[in-house]
């Protein structure tokens, strides 16, 4: 608030009052870049049921809306994930992995 005075005349002060708001559109959920991995083709992987299996490794950017099955083993820069044999990994509207049974 601005308040204005001037004692050259006898007026009272005058008040001035300024408020601001805007709107941002919120933001949608952005598609990290895969960081560059030195990937092997496949790794070992116990899985209690079926045992030691050879499973392909994919980097989290090469996963789609279209589902893969699994065993998968999904790296990205900070998290691995592992999507057991019989289960299937895919991406949703804001790029979260959702993993389902197949």
């Amino acid at each position: 608030m601005l308040l204005r005075a001037s004692r050259a005349c006898a007026a009272p002060p005058v008040l001035w009052s300024r408020r601001n708001s805007s709107v941002a559109p919120e933001p949608r959920a952005r598609r990290l870049a895969p960081a560059p991995l030195a990937l092997k083709p496949a790794r070992d992987a116990f899985f209690p049921h079926n045992g030691i299996v050879s499973t392909p490794i994919i980097a989290r950017g090469d996963l789609t809306r279209r589902p893969r099955n699994g065993p998968l083993i999904v790296e990205e820069y900070d998290a691995t994930t592992v999507v057991p044999p019989g289960w299937a990994a895919r991406l949703d509207g804001d790029q979260n992995i959702v993993i389902e049974m197949a």
